[in-house]
């Protein structure tokens, strides 16, 4: 089957040297390969675990699994160290073992602290949700809610430079992050979602504080945690 040829490979092909694109031609195509480029590494990252148990590396003239991912795919020791720590922290979780392959060995690595505590369906609907630095920033508060009872709710969330009109703006921090258009839908989904339960405009710096509450109350409670 022929793998049909977008607009952007066709004026490459018809001008192979770069030059001759415009500045958004040049730039979309940018876009375009970089997205391809994080599609296949993912799908060679998922191959690893399996090429590891099998030394597969070995009849390939690698001396090791650092060597065969770093000449076939150019991923560093540290980061394959840290794709098979995170794939034996999932290997039985189907669901997020899978989300490796489709969001990112990254995102699902900043979850598993989380994992022996929380229910998986709930942590995948985080990683498809939030961006990495937020995944993070929740990962980080939990433990610390869990290490100081004292603390009071809220969790501090008042970091995320997203305030309402009318609030005290120094009481506000700015995190920049990018996220992209699935995940920013679902955040948008999910603000709706609560306006529509309470009636009222709902700021987004609420939005991230009220669902991230709820996964702070998820890991806090015993049995089978409710839905986001």
């Amino acid at each position: 089957m022929t793998t049909p040829i977008s607009k952007f490979q066709t004026s490459t092909l018809a001008h192979p040297r770069a030059k001759h694109l415009s500045d958004i031609e040049l730039y979309e195509l940018c876009q375009e390969y970089g997205k391809k480029i994080k599609h296949w590494k993912r799908k060679f990252i998922a191959l690893l675990p399996e090429v590891n148990k099998r030394q597969l590396y070995k009849k390939h003239n690698c001396y090791s699994i650092f060597e065969f991912a770093a000449k076939l795919g150019g991923i560093g020791k540290k980061s394959v160290e840290e794709i098979l720590r995170t794939y034996r922290r999932v290997e039985d979780k189907p669901l997020l073992k899978a989300e490796i392959e489709k969001q990112g060995w990254g995102k699902v690595r900043a979850i598993t602290p989380l994992i022996e505590n929380t229910d998986e369906k709930d942590l995948v609907n985080m990683i498809k949700t939030l961006p990495k630095k937020a995944l993070e920033v929740v990962v980080k508060e939990i433990k610390q809610q869990g290490q100081n009872a004292a603390t009071p709710p809220g969790w501090g969330f008042e970091e995320l430079n997203c305030h309402p009109n009318g609030n005290n703006e120094s009481q506000f921090h700015t995190i920049s992050f990018q996220i992209d258009k699935e995940t920013d839908f679902k955040l948008r989904k999910f603000q709706q979602k609560l306006e529509k339960e309470r009636k009222e405009k709902i700021p987004f710096n609420e939005v991230l504080k009220i669902l991230l509450n709820r996964v702070r109350d998820q890991h806090a409670t015993s049995g089978r945690p409710k839905r986001i």
